[in-house]
């Protein structure tokens, strides 16, 4: 995978188990966010809206993204570095990033089997 900050254009590499475990996690707390908002629990969608802090979910997902690049460049130099026209496609980078660890842990998993 691929990212450009700035003008540099940097690439992803192997990941430690931390970083994928926590990449995992993060899409399950996705999904859990998706899967209440989209239900009819008017209190569970409020408690869910009462529990996001949208800056403290930037700061980790800056973190996640700085390891997932093996910390090439900083969390300031990403800040001020990645170009994006909207939260929804920094959104989208996550995403991707949080399925292609999640495959790549199921593809290793799967030939260990073998």
């Amino acid at each position: 995978m691929e990212i450009k900050v700035g003008k540099k254009t940097y690439k992803s590499g192997k990941h430690n188990m931390r970083l994928l475990y926590d990449l995992a996690r993060l899409k399950k707390e996705i999904e859990d966010r998706y899967r209440i908002s989209s239900g009819d629990d008017e209190e569970a969608i409020q408690n869910l809206i009462d529990s996001i802090d949208p800056l403290a979910d930037i700061d980790r997902c800056v973190d996640l993204v700085c390891r997932f690049f093996g910390n090439q460049f900083t969390v300031q130099e990403f800040m001020d570095g990645y170009k994006t026209k909207s939260v929804n496609d920094f959104n989208l980078l996550i995403e991707v990033m949080t399925l292609e660890a999640v495959s790549g842990v199921t593809n290793i998993l799967g030939e260990e089997k073998k």
